[in-house]
């Protein structure tokens, strides 16, 4: 998550190379949430485990969201003003891009 922060890496290849690595991640943690006790899972069921792992993600999204606020209260210059929004054009719809 951070390369792209320390070069100019290809984000296509840093997406695949995500990608694949957390897939054996993700199948184990179901295999773990959705195996019976006695094959050494937590039989939680298909049911359950997806509640336990949406209940994850929204914990993760109110995290990030709080922690975006502070960054934001923290870094004013972070946000663009208004005027810096403004609609540029009508390449792309016309839709808003940051003035240069």
């Amino acid at each position: 998550m951070l390369a792209p922060l320390y070069g100019s890496h290809s984000k296509v290849l840093l997406f695949w190379i995500v990608f694949i690595l957390t897939r054996p991640f993700g199948a184990t943690f179901g295999d773990l949430l959705t195996k019976t006790q006695a094959q050494g899972g937590l039989d939680l069921g298909k049911v359950g485990a997806s509640a336990f792992l949406g209940v994850i993600l929204v914990l993760v999204v109110v995290a990030e969201t709080r922690a975006e606020k502070k960054r934001t209260f923290l870094e004013p210059s972070a946000v663009p003003s208004p005027q810096d929004l403004a609609v540029q054009g009508q390449g792309c719809g016309g839709g808003f891009f940051p003035r240069i």
